[in-house]
């Protein structure tokens, strides 16, 4: 069974002992990062696939972290 982008990534932070406060600090930078680019226009498609997230999580993080930018 293939694994998926996101559980390959979890996976790899485990193997490095990366602690749930660095996970956590590492999301908010591609959160930060995700936002910047539906600013520059890109579509929740595009960035999802560019991060191996779907577009809804990532329609998901913009209204979260903007009140809604769609």
């Amino acid at each position: 069974m293939e694994l998926s982008p996101q559980r390959r990534r979890y996976l790899s932070c485990l193997k490095v002992g990366e602690s749930f406060w660095e996970r956590k600090l590492r999301l908010r930078e591609r959160d930060k990062e995700i936002l910047e680019l539906r600013n520059q226009g890109l579509t929740f498609q595009s960035i999802g696939q560019k991060y191996g997230i779907t577009r809804e999580r990532v329609r998901v993080i913009c209204k979260r972290n903007r009140g809604g930018i769609i």
